[in-house]
């Protein structure tokens, strides 16, 4: 999976970590500025990667536009032990699945050393064996990787600390190119 913006697409087929949107507004704090980034793969020299237009809202909430649809995140920071890093929490905003119940992805951003990088979690065993133990589900798909969904905001919490503390692979850089 290369670009962010593609996860509004290919969403139901991704590897990710999901689950209720757990996180409020009072909980985000400001990670990414406003304006248009790149998006490209981590150290490669991708000039034309794909946009994505990012505005803050009066809520904390950011809204990102340049996919098939747009989308809502927020931005949680980890921890005070993880400064830079934080949980975002992705929306489709997509008014013909209001009747729906809603749904969030789960990501982490890495905001230091003068770049942003964010991860897309993969529900490996490990993650999944964990996730099921404490009631949530784990999806798979012939065509995709595993879709682990949490059932709680205190197990998600406690998951994305672990990976936090691990190298991360495949991930996603933004670049900001106009302000």
């Amino acid at each position: 999976m290369r670009y962010l913006f593609l996860l509004a697409a290919i969403w139901p087929l991704s590897a990710c970590w999901s689950g209720l949107p757990f996180y409020t507004a009072a909980d985000a704090a400001p990670a990414i500025a406003e304006g248009v980034y790149r998006m490209s793969e981590a150290g490669s020299d991708m000039a034309d990667g794909d946009r994505i237009t990012i505005r803050q809202r009066a809520d904390k909430s950011l809204s990102i536009e340049g996919g098939d649809h747009p989308m809502q995140a927020l931005t949680i920071p980890l921890g005070s032990d993880y400064p830079g890093r934080f949980i975002v929490q992705l929306q489709k905003i997509d008014p013909a699945s209001a009747d729906r119940a809603p749904k969030a992805m789960y990501l982490l951003l890495d905001n230091r050393d003068d770049k942003m990088l964010i991860s897309i979690l993969p529900c490996d065993a490990e993650t999944g064996a964990i996730v099921r133990a404490h009631g949530g589900s784990v999806a798979r798909d012939p065509q995709s990787a595993a879709s682990c969904t949490f059932p709680s905001r205190a197990l998600l919490h406690r998951q994305m600390l672990a990976v936090a503390a691990e190298p991360m692979d495949d991930q996603i850089e933004l670049t900001k190119v106009t302000p």
